[in-house]
């Protein structure tokens, strides 16, 4: 437990540092970005409106993919789902209510965004309040070697979502040199589509990390195997070739 922990909070201090970093630039070079991002002089006003608001919320976007990974594995994945689905819907509603009863325009956009990314974060802290949390901070011995460690296990998904994103500024920066903005507009709904789909693909992964990590950090690989095979079949209860023995191991993961 107190290894978990030291894991823990290397990831915390990990997490801090890096939103230090991406608030600072985003504060102060946010005009810069978003020229980088494919931004022109009709739509920078905009953008930055728009941005004004998530400066201040820039932390919980971090926090938040970190508190939802932990939340699954210290058994408590329901509010992970909770707060997220929390932020989100509130996201939706909030847009509508800002941007055209308040007539608040792009910032009225972003105030929502801030907002119900604030509300995810504030949900899942309520999780370190309750009976089922294992996490503590404690002092993590090696630090630097378990954030090396930490940075190594989780690359492979940060490549995959920097890539999506430095293709979608190339994609925005041809966009708007070849087509202008109201093309940019179209390209706009195809990526949110894209994106839908590739986090169908995330939720499977992430639901099933719990249990293989688990099971992976305590060495028992058969566990690893029945529950690749029992996720192939998509019928678990009623798959005549699963054995009673590989439907107990899912239920005591």
């Amino acid at each position: 437990m107190k290894r978990s922990n030291e894991y823990f909070t290397a990831s915390v201090i990990g997490s801090v540092i890096l939103a230090v970093i991406v608030w600072l630039v985003i504060i102060f070079f946010d005009r810069n970005l978003l020229i980088i991002f494919g931004d022109q002089d009709n739509t920078l006003a905009l953008a930055r409106e728009y941005v004004l608001p998530i400066k201040f919320a820039i932390p919980f976007f971090l926090f938040n993919q970190m508190l939802a990974a932990y939340l699954r594995n210290d058994k408590n994945p329901a509010l992970a789902t909770g707060a997220v689905l929390a932020g989100g819907i509130f996201n939706i509603f909030g847009d509508y209510f800002f941007v055209f009863v308040c007539d608040m325009g792009a910032f009225g956009a972003g105030l929502a965004t801030a907002i119900g990314s604030s509300i995810s974060f504030l949900a899942m802290l309520s999780h370190f309040f309750t009976k089922k949390n294992t996490l503590r901070l404690v002092k993590p011995q090696n630090l630097l070697h378990k954030l090396k460690q930490i940075t190594a296990t989780g690359f492979s998904t940060f490549f995959i979502d920097v890539a999506m994103g430095i293709l979608t500024i190339l994609f925005n920066r041809q966009i708007m040199v070849c087509l202008g903005t109201n093309a940019l507009s179209v390209y706009g709904v195809i990526v949110n589509i894209s994106t839908f789909v590739q986090c169908c693909a995330y939720s499977v992964g992430q639901a099933s990390q719990p249990i293989i990590s688990t099971n992976f950090g305590a060495g028992k690989g058969e566990r690893i195997r029945e529950t690749l095979f029992l996720c192939k079949t998509q019928r678990i209860s009623k798959h005549p070739r699963t054995s009673t023995r590989s439907k107990n191991v899912l239920l005591r993961v």
